[in-house]
């Protein structure tokens, strides 16, 4: 998709080109973040402090409702809905990318996904939000619909992250 782009823009869809290649940019990030369970690995041990908090199984699913449904879900009605809605995908990849970041400053430490959240996920969040936002009529109410989205998105994640963690450790023998 993404060698298509020169093909797919014309002078009044260059805004829709860009948000269209956040998913492309996803599996770049989705690639370095889970090739050989790098990430499930990192937040079972950082986050579950050794417990299976992620299986292959549900980063499956949270990836499948949480990025690609979304994505497109949101790409569909857009258009006969709202296009404020478009910033949904844009601000859930500009947070994921700043959580990537700031969990490595944090640590001090690599997680899986923090080198495409440097180069491609803030600056073409940024990119996207910062045209989307000239582009639409209402960009305030467009980036309070975006920012609510996204960190509704994130906070579901976290939120399972958080109660399976809290889950096993009940289950954890004495």
């Amino acid at each position: 998709m993404a060698a298509l782009v020169g093909t797919l823009v014309v002078d009044d869809n260059r805004q829709v080109v860009l948000v269209a290649l956040l998913l492309p940019i996803y599996m770049l990030h989705q690639y370095e973040e889970h090739a050989h369970g790098r990430f499930i690995a990192f937040a079972n041990e950082h986050v579950g402090k050794g417990l299976p908090i992620l299986t292959v199984e549900s980063v499956f699913w949270i990836n499948i409702l949480f990025v690609w449904m979304l994505f497109l879900l949101v790409a569909g009605v857009t258009r006969w809905v709202s296009p404020e809605l478009v910033l949904i995908p844009v601000y859930a990849t500009l947070m994921n990318g700043i959580i990537h970041i700031l969990t490595s400053v944090k640590l001090k430490l690599y997680n899986p996904g923090l080198v495409t959240s440097i180069v491609l996920f803030v600056p073409w969040g940024l990119l996207c939000a910062w045209v989307w936002t000239r582009y639409l009529d209402h960009p305030w109410r467009a980036t309070a619909i975006g920012l609510t989205g996204a960190v509704a998105v994130h906070a579901v994640v976290i939120g399972y992250a958080l109660r399976r963690k809290k889950q096993l450790e009940a289950a954890r023998p004495a």
